[in-house]
């Protein structure tokens, strides 16, 4: 754990095939970041924002995040392989999301917005694609880790999407490393 903020978590990311990739994930359980309170998510909307600033001065790239959402049925596959809450965040400018383009999606402004909207009864992806814009794309069904498929196949290393079969340990480290100095910056 790198810091917490209120009730959510932010930590580095196992299998992160690029430098600054994090996790943040509530304290308590919930199977989609749609399932957290109003403070949680404002509390989310800060974290984004600080991640923001970290991405752009560290990295010189904007904030890139994702989370594969579920609806309440845990029974459909949601694109993830852990059924906790997760939203992926790194610093890279944009990914071609064109796999997206097929499916319905709608503009949110932040993710206290997401409690005004009507709840899924599919998976969906949710996507901060480098920009200030957040789109939560209606996907259904989609293989695990569908994200970090793409991902990994857009940066050149297509072999590594899986985080269980490739820990990049040494990304891991090298990302803790960097952002304790940060967190420690912030705390004096």
């Amino acid at each position: 754990m790198l810091f917490r903020c209120g009730g959510l978590v932010v930590s580095s990311a196992r299998g992160a095939f690029l430098e600054g990739w994090l996790l943040v994930f509530p304290e308590r359980h919930v199977t989609s970041l749609r399932h957290l309170s109003s403070t949680e998510l404002r509390e989310l909307d800060l974290i984004i924002e600080c991640l923001r600033v970290v991405f752009l001065k560290e990295y010189g790239v904007p904030l890139f995040a994702f989370e594969h959402g579920s609806p309440t049925d845990r029974t459909r596959h949601t694109g993830r392989c852990v059924d906790h809450a997760h939203l992926h965040c790194m610093p890279h400018p944009s990914f071609k999301l064109s796999d997206l383009e097929q499916f319905t999606r709608t503009l949110v402004s932040c993710f206290s917005d997401l409690l005004t909207l009507e709840r899924p009864e599919e998976p969906y992806v949710l996507v901060i694609d480098g920009s200030e814009a957040m789109m939560l794309y209606e996907t259904g069904v989609i293989p695990s880790q569908w994200m970090r498929r793409i991902m990994a196949k857009a940066m050149g290393v297509p072999e590594l999407w899986d985080w269980r079969l490739h820990p990049q340990s040494r990304v891991v480290e090298a990302t803790n490393q960097r952002m304790a100095v940060l967190v420690e910056g912030m705390k004096a």
